[in-house]
């Protein structure tokens, strides 16, 4: 009798695995590239269409927030002049409203006007020198840094700032409010088991076309790592995963290493231990700015933040002589133990 149900259950796998087929997806946007996965039916045959539409929906979130885009609403934003409202679109209010959120749960250490410091360092859209800049041109930096600088009409859908040639950018988050908006849209088309993935920020719905949830590998924190180099794999389903680190974009100078990452407080490189931190949530934006935010913060208070905060949990990786990772009070249960 076992061994009728072991048949039966593998018949009744395989022939519900027949009646779907994994449509892939995959193209450019944000600077980074897109891969979407959906579980459809066998019978689905608007795979042009879809990809269509999703390259549509990330056009519309590129020209609002894009600051390499001249005519995109961010950059029409960072040349207004002070105390003058502008109308914006619900998807850039949507992540303002957001990383004002965000702003203020970690208390200022992610913060979406650091822009002119990460140019200033030779991370940003000018040409890299790679240089230590001296402690006035970072204090002048700093006197043009807040998030609470800007004030957003969330009920008029107005913004406007309160300084002059505060610098916005939002690339800390947007990639996870393009990974929910297309998110949404399949879901909106009746798609129930799907993965979205920009540059490494990830949701999932359902399940895999094994019928499992999905699994999401998170990268060693090591800049020769590859993509494939892995350092723990999650099982989930219906969550936004996002991971921030320090290990990829640097520059190193007399034995020292410069992050990307910059502390909204002191205008300079994050200089804790943390190489990585990766945040489950409900929702890929909030966990892609958390993550950021976080990652300022250092360990002790990024874990203590997250387990203060429902449907939320991290994963910090520090550099203490070797990897040492650390869990939020819930993250471990998504752990897949036996990676494969």
């Amino acid at each position: 009798m076992k061994n009728f149900y072991l048949l039966f259950f593998a018949v009744f796998f395989l022939s519900a695995c027949s009646d779907a087929k994994l449509v892939e997806i995959s193209g450019k946007t944000m600077g980074t590239t897109y891969t979407v996965k959906v579980i459809a039916p066998k019978k689905y045959s608007k795979d042009k269409d879809l990809k269509t539409e999703i390259d549509k929906i990330l056009k519309k979130i590129n020209s609002a927030m894009s600051i390499y885009d001249k005519s995109s609403e961010i950059s029409v934003f960072n040349k207004l002049e002070k105390n003058v409202y502008m109308k914006i679109s619900s998807e850039f209010l949507s992540v303002l409203v957001l990383g004002q959120k965000i702003y203020n749960m970690t208390n200022g250490a992610w913060d979406g006007t650091v822009g002119h410091l990460v140019n200033l360092w030779g991370f940003g859209n000018q040409k890299n020198k790679f240089e230590i800049p001296s402690q006035f041109e970072i204090n002048e930096k700093l006197a043009l840094t807040g998030f609470d600088k800007i004030v957003i009409l969330a009920d008029e859908m107005k913004i406007k700032k309160n300084i002059n040639n505060i610098f916005l950018d939002l690339g800390s988050i947007a990639k996870g409010f393009g990974v929910d908006f297309v998110s949404d849209f399949l879901k909106d088309e009746g798609f129930s088991d799907f993965m979205v993935e920009i540059g490494g920020e990830v949701y999932v719905s359902g399940q895999n076309i094994k019928k499992e949830k999905w699994k999401i590998g998170i990268n060693v924190p090591d800049s020769s790592a590859g993509l494939e180099d892995v350092i723990s794999i999650i099982n989930i389903s219906d969550k936004g995963v996002a991971t921030s680190g320090t290990y990829r974009n640097f520059f190193k100078t007399h034995e020292k290493i410069y992050s990307h990452i910059i502390d909204p407080k002191t205008g300079r490189p994050v200089n804790n231990s943390l190489l990585s931190v990766t945040v489950i949530s409900g929702s890929c934006t909030f966990a892609d700015g958390l993550a950021t935010g976080m990652l300022v913060m250092g360990a002790d208070k990024a874990i203590e933040l997250c387990n203060g905060i429902e449907n939320t949990e991290c994963m910090t990786i520090e550099n203490q002589n070797g990897f040492k990772v650390r869990y939020s009070r819930g993250f471990k249960k998504f752990v897949n133990m036996g990676i494969d």
